[in-house]
């Protein structure tokens, strides 16, 4: 998850605009995201949302 730009005590709130209400929706979209090329996130950190978008092999972009 480092990769994606993700850290320790990050919460996904959001998968490519679909906003998340339980852990196993997220691994559903994550899951069905794989094949995208390109997956943006919105991840909860230190109490402030904020985006995040990555291209699958490529480093995290912000």
């Amino acid at each position: 998850m480092a990769q994606l730009g993700l850290k320790s005590g990050d919460v996904i709130t959001e998968v490519n605009g679909a906003r998340l209400h339980n852990p196993m929706q997220g691994f559903g979209l994550l899951h069905e995201s794989m094949a995208a090329e390109r997956v943006s996130v919105r991840v909860l950190r230190n109490g402030v949302e904020m985006p995040l978008a990555f291209s699958l092999g490529g480093p995290a972009v912000k």
